[in-house]
């Protein structure tokens, strides 16, 4: 970091890649110079995420929160060459917000293709709608899905069937623990592979 400028030393322009949990990415021409509202207009017109709803995670830590309102690239201590995680925020709490959520239900629903087993037996493929749940510093708290059932404040319906294709998840976000910043709603298979926080 240099002093006088509080950039991080190296090259002044480079690229930057921002993935997103459903698979989409992008890459992003940066220079130190740039305003971080300028980076996330950049994001807006690449894969079409309002700038009000993104999050830019670099190694758990959320970009968007610095004491300067609208920073410089060059400050916020991403190099260039890195990948960052853009989280899609669907809906805010606390006292920012208004007006404020207090309860969200996502009913979750598949088209279930019946499999003939080797034995005769037909089964169906059975998806997993989970919340994971993270702290203000985007730490791993929780995730709440058909085995891990509740969290204070969330709780999952169970298990889908092979007649009803369907799993719930609802959250009533005045009990949510004080540590609680993010929660994001996934339908997938279950444990999916390749997904890390």
């Amino acid at each position: 970091l240099d002093q006088a400028s509080g950039f991080f030393l190296g090259p002044q322009a480079g690229e930057v890649e921002v993935t997103v949990l459903d698979g989409r990415r992008c890459k992003l021409s940066l220079s130190h110079q740039m305003r971080l509202r300028e980076v996330k207009d950049l994001i807006r017109l690449q894969l079409q995420v309002p700038t009000g709803q993104q999050r830019l995670l670099f190694r758990g830590r959320d970009l968007t929160k610095t004491d300067e309102p609208d920073p410089r690239w060059g400050s916020l201590g991403v190099p260039f060459g890195e990948a960052l995680q853009l989280v899609i925020v669907m809906y805010e709490t606390g006292p920012a917000s208004a007006p404020s959520v207090r309860s969200l239900k996502f009913d979750l629903t598949w088209t279930a293709i019946p499999t003939r087993l080797r034995h005769g037996k037909i089964t169906t493929h059975h998806l997993n709608g989970s919340c994971l749940v993270l702290d203000r510093n985007g730490r791993w708290l929780q995730a709440v899905d058909f085995q891990q059932r509740s969290y204070p404040g969330i709780l999952h319906g169970g298990h889908s069937s092979i007649r009803s294709p369907k799993q719930s998840l609802t959250v009533d976000t005045a009990a949510l623990p004080g540590d609680v910043r993010y929660l994001f709603f996934t339908l997938s298979g279950f444990a999916p592979g390749g997904v890390t926080l």
